[in-house]
């Protein structure tokens, strides 16, 4: 994600969409996960079409069911907003990029399941959540947000693919640290943040919400809202792509793309209510100093 970053550098990270994200929204590659992808982190993802290119031309959805009229995009996306605030639960499956002191871009896999907090509630400690960050080597960053506490570990290929050289912290890999949540780089990674700074207050001004255009599109075999989502101020274009159910009692979020370039993140929201994951926070955590987390997460490769 972009737009929704407001905290430090040094807590500078990734998901819109968008994501977004997103969300995202995340062996990846920084393309777009395929519309028939599972929900699952451990998707692969193709190469599939632009987000600024029309949608598909077909008729009929493979079941035979035919293409709806397209939807008011601001009047969805205004539905889709309102569905979310009263959620508690989501999980969220996305590929994104990600970099190290303005170096090249790594790309990574996340998942992050949870509690929403109350939607669009701005409060960083709701609820309970797990997250988990892999990269193309087999590097993987695991987190649990637990009220006033984030748990992390990192494995050896995690701080290998990122070239840090921040042995104090290297040298704890494989094992659950524990950190104060207003110390911790990681707040922008649970589901609570990643749908906040994807979907309201200033990362979607209701300027936005109000030139956003609707049609239709195929996502796993059925038709569903697909919003074009422009930027603001400097920011021209299409930024944000937006999939929506056109169920009119559940008008839920499926996945969103951020980005105009190749590194734009793809998020798959799924659960909504539902999110099973584990979230109990690991035993026998070591408390450790802020000033050993900063290199851990890189940032959102813009």
């Amino acid at each position: 994600m972009h737009e929704h970053i407001t905290s430090s550098a040094r807590r500078r990270t990734a998901l819109a969409a968008v994501g977004a994200v997103a969300l995202s929204l995340a062996a990846c590659g920084p393309t777009d996960p395929d519309d028939e992808a599972s929900s699952s982190p451990d998707y692969e993802p193709v190469k599939t079409t632009s987000t600024t290119e029309p949608p598909p031309s077909s008729s009929s959805t493979p079941s035979g069911e035919p293409r709806p009229d397209p939807p008011d995009g601001a009047d969805l996306l205004t539905r889709a907003k309102e569905r979310m605030s009263v959620m508690s639960t989501v999980t969220i499956d996305g590929t994104l990029a990600m970099q190290r002191d303005g170096k090249s871009s790594i790309p990574m896999k996340l998942h992050s399941a949870g509690s929403m907090g109350g939607g669009s509630s701005q409060g960083k400690h709701a609820g309970a959540s797990t997250t988990t960050l892999t990269t193309d080597n087999g590097g993987k960053l695991e987190l649990h947000a637990q009220g006033w506490f984030h748990y992390f570990r990192a494995n050896d290929a995690w701080f290998e693919r990122l070239g840090t050289d921040e042995t104090r912290l290297a040298k704890y890999s494989g094992r659950w640290l524990k950190i104060p949540y207003d110390d911790s780089p990681f707040e922008n990674l649970n589901p609570n943040q990643l749908v906040n700074g994807t979907f309201f207050g200033e990362s979607l001004k209701q300027v936005q919400v109000a030139s956003t255009s609707g049609s239709t599109d195929q996502l796993d075999g059925k038709w569903v809202g697909r919003l074009q989502i422009p930027g603001a101020g400097d920011d021209e274009g299409v930024l944000r792509t937006m999939w929506v159910s056109l169920d009119p009692e559940a008008p839920e979020v499926l996945k969103v793309t951020y980005g105009k370039n190749k590194n734009r993140a793809t998020y798959r929201f799924s659960k909504w209510d539902e999110t099973n994951d584990d979230l109990t926070p690991p035993k026998g955590a070591k408390s450790i100093n802020e000033d050993l987390v900063k290199g851990i997460v890189p940032q959102e490769a813009g």
